[in-house]
């Protein structure tokens, strides 16, 4: 992995435990991204996964996820998951929604969300390839 690359999993990890792994690791082996990766795709990520139907993102180039809550989080949380044939592509996207439940209307929300871009190759394996925060 490039450190680009490495930083932005950094990022997500930091997003995702509120823990700075920066100092601590560089995680540009396979062996770091093996033992971090539970903090990269967190168990209620891919629990959120695991329902879509793959028919409809052949077919659609997009599926995603009703939302769900964590205990002890105000926060609604929904995934998705597009991909790009141009590029061949896949992204995985994790979205959270703030503040609904504190103010009792939708207006009131804030939205973030972490985007993993993966690129098929030549195998067709996904290669990670970015990843985009936003919010």
């Amino acid at each position: 992995m490039t450190s680009e690359q490495a930083d932005g999993l950094l990022a997500v990890i930091n997003y995702n435990t509120n823990k700075d792994l920066r100092k601590t690791t560089k995680l540009q082996s396979e062996e770091e991204f093996e033992k971090y990766y539970k903090q990269i795709f967190r168990a209620d990520f891919v629990k959120g996964l695991l329902p879509m139907k793959s028919d409809s993102l052949l077919q659609n180039n997009y599926v995603s996820s009703t939302s769900w809550k964590v205990k002890n989080d105000d926060a609604q949380y929904s995934t998705s998951v597009s991909y790009d044939k141009s590029v061949k592509s896949v992204s995985l996207f994790l979205n959270a929604a703030y503040g609904i439940e504190a103010y009792g209307n939708e207006e009131s929300k804030t939205e973030s969300a972490a985007v993993l871009i993966f690129i098929i190759n030549k195998e067709n394996k996904l290669k990670f390839d970015r990843v985009i925060m936003a919010g």
